[in-house]
């Protein structure tokens, strides 16, 4: 098993999902965007439409509460949407990246290994990097 494991379990398909599943897939980001955008682009709309009866002679005080409230909701959309760019935008490793993980792990494992004393330790690695194994 020791040679398969310093052989590679990281195949390209593999790096390649992995990579693929750490970084989202584009449409569901652009799918959690929507809704708030759609809400951000209408508020927007409203404040440009107050605004505009502002600087007429409509100016009164219940205009501009209407303002204040337009003006904190687009506020609010935008920090909902810095949150979910925020959220969506992971430290995705690369090929590489994943390549060198796997290498020092292995070589941990086979350190772990040839000391007697660190098959607790060496078994908890195998079970990182292989998941449950039966027998």
């Amino acid at each position: 098993m020791l040679a398969r494991l310093r052989k590679g379990l990281l195949t390209p398909a593999f790096a390649e999902e992995v990579t693929c599943l750490m970084s989202g897939r584009p449409d569901q980001n652009a799918a959690s965007h929507a809704a708030p955008e759609a809400q951000l682009r209408k508020a927007e709309g409203a404040i440009e439409r107050l605004l505009d009866r502002l600087e007429g002679d409509d100016a009164s005080a219940a205009l501009m509460e209407r303002l204040k409230a337009r003006e904190a909701e687009r506020d609010a959309l935008r920090a909902e949407l810095a949150e979910i760019s925020e959220e969506n935008s992971l430290n995705v490793p690369s090929r590489e990246d994943l390549e060198a993980i796997d290498r020092a792990q292995v070589a941990r494992l086979e350190e772990l290994l040839t000391g007697s004393d660190h098959m607790v330790e060496a078994n908890a690695l195998l079970r990182e990097l292989l998941g449950e194994v039966r027998v």
